[in-house]
């Protein structure tokens, strides 16, 4: 059994710790700066696995304790790092950081503070892989459940492609293209998206992605999932893990930190709310379905076929030029 390094004093065995303290004042506090990292004990065998950081807002207790116990079950080194906490968010940084025009445009609405801080956190997190030139990172949600599968994959990255960029190990609907699927085990594949993948509870990222996704990322205008999962054309190799390794917990194990975000889901038109708007949503539902069963037979997301990788590079071309990483 090997001990990380002790670079503080007060460690513990629950993980390091530190903060993103980048972002400017909050109401009524600074945002935290970065606590001393702590030790966690840890098999030599682990040494392999790619730095894990894992997302904790300070107020969910709970979710901190539970992440710290399930990851050390699994025999997995991390470090806790502070989310940056939307509610608290004071209005220099939504200046500056966050574009609600640009929001209204891409969504038809504004972020919700939950998303502006979650996509602060996230972005923070790939500036910092360039700062202390990080080559590749596995970032987690506090709410994970890892497959024993997961942590075989973690000590085996040499199976994934050599060109991947980005692998969700969670994500949420995103069809599986029928192209470029790779068998990983008797029960896995790695597979490009042929549509919008949700989710960022768990994603192994590089450092050319992480500079990718800061030339687009700023200002915020939309969630953090769709930075990732290829809803905004961002130039990268985008892989998943189909079936997912990485879940959830149940929602009543551990309550959603981004309650407001659900107010703002849209229920379909009704004739009574206007015939003109009730024919357009209806035609655009079928046209869906229709997409949905021939998309998986497109170029995929991130493949550098389709029309979208081709807007990607284009916008990649205007923000300073592609990078290859």
């Amino acid at each position: 059994m090997g001990i990380v390094a002790d670079r503080g004093e007060g460690a513990t065995l629950a993980g390091k710790h530190r903060g993103i303290g980048e972002l400017g004042p909050t109401r009524g506090q600074n945002t935290p700066a970065a606590t001393r990292p702590q030790v966690v004990a840890v098999p030599e065998s682990r040494s392999s696995v790619p730095p894990i950081w894992v997302l904790n807002l300070r107020r969910s207790v709970d979710r901190r304790e539970y992440v710290t116990r399930h990851l050390s079950e699994r025999g997995l080194s991390f470090e806790l790092v502070e989310s940056v906490d939307g509610r608290a968010l004071g209005s220099e940084v939504l200046h500056s950081k966050y574009d609600a025009a640009e929001a209204k445009r891409a969504l038809s609405r504004e972020l919700t503070p939950s998303e502006i801080g979650c996509a602060l956190t996230h972005l923070g997190l790939y500036q910092r892989m360039l700062d202390e030139d990080v080559p590749q990172v596995l970032i987690l949600e506090d709410d994970v459940v890892l497959e024993p599968a997961c942590v075989e994959m973690l000590h085996r990255l040499e199976r994934f492609p050599e060109d991947w960029e980005l692998i969700l190990l969670f994500h949420n609907g995103g069809q599986a293209s029928r192209w470029g699927r790779l068998r990983l085990d008797a029960t896995h594949d790695v597979v490009r998206f042929a549509s919008h993948a949700w989710g960022t509870g768990g994603y192994l990222l590089k450092q050319s992605a992480a500079r990718k996704l800061l030339r687009i990322g700023y200002p915020v205008r939309v969630p953090s999932d769709s930075l990732t999962g290829g809803g905004i054309p961002n130039g990268i190799a985008l892989y998943g893990v189909s079936p997912p390794v990485i879940h959830s917990l149940p929602s009543e194990r551990a309550p959603t930190t981004m309650p407001e975000t659900y107010v703002y889901r849209a229920a379909m038109p009704t004739p009574a709310q206007g015939w003109l708007e009730y024919a357009y949503q209806r035609a655009r539902l079928r046209a869906f379905a229709l997409l949905h069963t021939y998309r998986p037979l497109l170029p995929p997301v991130g493949s550098g076929y389709g029309l979208r990788d081709w807007v990607a590079r284009k916008a990649l071309a205007r923000r300073g030029g592609a990078d290859h990483g």
